[in-house]
């Protein structure tokens, strides 16, 4: 009797936990709309880049690819880093793979760290 119980519960426990499922879905706003996701390429933002060398030597190389962007000298240190304007994904990866191969050309080890900034 008690394994014909237990055949009994195992359903209804799956039965109880999609109900759940179910009601927990419907309360947040989901649907079974599938959404549509935009390519990373075309998304737009500004990016936080760290660079290799002396900021006075290599800003003109910065700003050269990247056009306005905000310094910053990190003392103590032989690296500079800045904070480019919006700018899409594509965009980005292309300027950054130019300023990297300029500034390993003088030697440097060019872009250390880039990572997206929301400000």
């Amino acid at each position: 009797m008690e394994a014909e119980q237990e055949s009994f519960r195992q359903p209804a426990l799956l039965l109880l936990i999609l109900l759940l499922q179910s009601a927990i879905i419907s309360a947040i706003g989901w649907s079974g709309e599938r959404q549509t996701i935009a390519p990373m390429d075309t998304s737009s933002y500004r990016y936080f880049v760290r660079v290799d060398g002396n900021c006075e030597e290599n800003r003109n190389k910065a700003e050269s690819v990247f056009g306005k962007a905000e310094f910053t000298v990190l003392d103590d240190l032989d690296e500079f880093a800045f904070v480019t304007e919006k700018m899409t994904e594509a965009a980005f990866k292309e300027k950054a793979a130019e300023l990297d191969q300029a500034c390993r050309a003088s030697g440097k080890k060019g872009i250390l760290q880039m990572i997206r900034a929301e400000l």
